[in-house]
């Protein structure tokens, strides 16, 4: 068996460079000053020697890891996806490092493995990405740094930082619309009734129902998929057609749309359909898709700032973010 070979160090750098291990320091750490050529002369032989960051022995050197912990529960899903997007880039605008854990499921001990391994990488906090609350406890519990969660809803706690989009009130707001259109027979299409975010929607709607004198009707979907959307869309097909539809996802609300295409019912003319999350293709749907609009960037800069307040060590609070109904031709006012 070969042996491995040796790991370049700063001071091999420095040689191959002709420069001082300081400047090294201070060209691939960006922590002080160093003229163009000097920092080429520099990173240009950190690449021909393969040099790579000790972030271990910075964090040891500097007692700061420079490092945000991430901790996923549930499946990998357009908003966690386009949450996660946010959060690295904002934290490489600072400088700084992501390191991440999932847990496909809110069982107690697979938080805590997923949170014991994020500890093990000296973090200066954590961001968890909640499916619903029931994990609050266990994080609270176990976090051993600052911690900002990002979870559907308002939950009051003094052991943690809350940060969510205002999921309730957009629900509202799509769902009130549907009937100031003139819609009176609205069905909800859930996402995935384990998320705390589906939980939120279907309660909005619920509410607007309520108000308007009408008993609320909702299907129950298996996941947050384009293909339960189809199933549903199916299911109403086969029952009877509502005025409109609002949907726990735009995915859901493309494939229920598929659904009725292929019946020759005709959007928005014969049903009113609306979205949730505005995802990229929302937009380019024919006709393109009234939905609720969040803004995953500001949410994830929203959930760095609370930690960041939390590290100076300011009291732990609830930050809630707006969201924006987008109105476009899946929707129309329904003749009096």
């Amino acid at each position: 068996m070969k042996p491995a070979p040796n790991r370049a160090t700063m001071r091999d750098v420095a040689a191959l460079a002709g420069v001082s291990v300081q400047t090294v320091s201070r060209v691939l750490n960006n922590s002080g000053p160093a003229s163009e050529a000097t920092r080429r002369q520099v990173e240009d032989a950190a690449a021909m020697l393969k040099y790579e960051v000790n972030l271990a022995a910075r964090a040891l050197a500097s007692k700061q890891s420079k490092t945000t912990g991430l901790l996923v529960t549930g499946e990998i899903r357009h908003g966690v996806a386009r949450l996660f997007s946010a959060l690295e880039s904002e934290l490489a605008a600072r400088g700084r490092h992501i390191v991440i854990a999932t847990s496909p499921t809110d069982n107690p001990s697979s938080l805590r493995r997923a949170i014991s391994y994020l500890h093990g990488t000296n973090p200066d906090g954590l961001v968890v990405l909640a499916r619903t609350s029931n994990i609050l406890p266990v994080i609270a519990a176990k976090a051993q740094v600052p911690c900002a969660v990002v979870i559907a809803g308002r939950h009051e706690t003094n052991r943690v930082s809350t940060v969510s989009i205002d999921q309730y009130d957009g629900a509202i707001a799509a769902s009130q619309y549907i009937f100031d259109i003139g819609c009176s027979a609205p069905v909800y299409l859930t996402g995935d009734l384990r998320w705390q975010d589906a939980q939120v929607r279907l309660r909005g709607f619920q509410t607007v129902c309520t108000a308007n004198d009408t008993e609320a009707d909702w299907l129950i979907g298996d996941s947050w998929s384009s293909a339960s959307g189809y199933a549903m869309g199916e299911e109403l097909l086969s029952r009877g057609l509502p005025d409109a539809i609002v949907a726990g996802n735009d995915d859901i609300a493309i494939g229920a749309m598929h659904a009725l295409y292929k019946a020759g019912v005709r959007i928005p003319d014969d049903v009113s359909v609306v979205g949730f999350d505005d995802i990229p293709q929302a937009k380019f749907q024919n006709p393109s898709l009234t939905t609720v609009r969040q803004d995953f960037t500001a949410l994830g800069r929203t959930a760095l700032e609370e930690l960041d307040r939390i590290i100076a060590g300011e009291p732990r609070r609830h930050r809630q973010l707006p969201t924006e109904l987008v109105i476009r031709k899946s929707t129309r006012p329904r003749p009096w």
